[in-house]
């Protein structure tokens, strides 16, 4: 093998690699507390944390957060005829029993869903069938940020409920807080598309002062893609594309391929891969003999 097909071998792999990543679901919550001019604590975990800071005279605060996301979704290049999910989280920021202490309290918490997916055959219009829940609530005092929002292909939903206003959303999935539809809509098939649910929920108090900050948040998205004669389309889960690695790969190899120092000629076949069919791509050397290759 010539040391251009040897280059060119390494970093296409290298581009196949770097340019994909595995579809990703991410919890995290956080609860910390402080004492003004004092100690401190703070708790990180995937699904839940609780701290709490005490004094002789009793608690000084309390901070609980907890988050879940089930997930049913095909595996990379598997495929499925409907896909489901969960996420939750509940916050909660309390103060304390001894009010001469000054503390500050927080709880976080966050879910993050995104998928790839793709269905074969023909671009076409048809229909996508989703079940819809988006619920934002709050206690008296209720967090201070609260957001759920929900994205398949074009289609899009969010909601905010911030403080005390009435929780506010919007998007073409025509979401409503706290109410359940069942709809379909018009959606393209024959092509990749996106799929990402994001929740982001976060409670302050600060003692003596400050009030019990709870809340909670909820999106269930559920849906399937049906063809002309109503039967589920399979729906098939692909890598997720790493944008600026693929141009920056893609950059180096023009840069070499059309550099000054001369290696050789070189006939170049069968570049990448392309939807598992073997693409040519560029032929240099002996059909353009005057082109310098490292």
């Amino acid at each position: 093998m010539s040391k251009v097909r040897a280059f060119v071998l390494y970093v296409c792999s290298s581009l196949v690699l770097a340019a994909s990543a595995e579809p990703a679901t991410v919890t995290n919550t956080t609860c910390g507390l402080s004492i003004r001019n004092g100690a401190s604590i703070m708790q990180t975990d995937p699904t839940s944390c609780k701290v709490n800071l005490g004094t002789p005279s009793g608690s000084a605060g309390t901070a609980i957060s907890t988050t879940s996301a089930a997930v049913s979704a095909p595996a990379i290049g598997a495929s499925t005829t409907s896909v489901v999910t969960h996420l939750n989280s509940q916050v909660a920021a309390m103060r304390g029993a001894d009010l001469s202490v000054s503390t500050f309290g927080y709880a976080t918490a966050s879910d993050t869903v995104s998928f790839l997916f793709y269905t074969t055959g023909p671009v076409r219009e048809r229909q996508i069938l989703f079940d819809e829940e988006i619920t934002l609530q709050g206690g008296t005092d209720p967090p201070d940020v609260n957001t759920a929002s929900v994205q398949v292909g074009s289609l899009q939903a969010s909601c905010r409920f911030a403080g005390n206003t009435a929780p506010a959303c919007s998007g073409n999935l025509g979401p409503t807080n706290g109410f359940t539809q069942t709809r379909s809509q018009t959606f393209m098939l024959g092509q990749m598309f996106g799929f990402s649910e994001a929740l982001n929920i976060q409670a302050f108090s600060e003692n003596p002062s400050g009030n019990i900050e709870t809340g909670g948040s909820s999106v269930i998205f559920n849906f399937s893609i049906l063809d002309a004669n109503g039967t589920s389309v399979p729906i098939f889960a692909a890598p997720e594309p790493n944008a600026g690695l693929l141009w920056l790969v893609g950059f180096g190899i023009i840069i070499a391929l059309f550099g000054r120092k001369v290696i050789g000629n070189a006939h170049i076949y069968h570049f990448c891969l392309d939807n598992s069919k073997t693409q040519k791509v560029l032929r240099i050397g002996e059909a353009n003999p005057g082109v310098k290759v490292f």
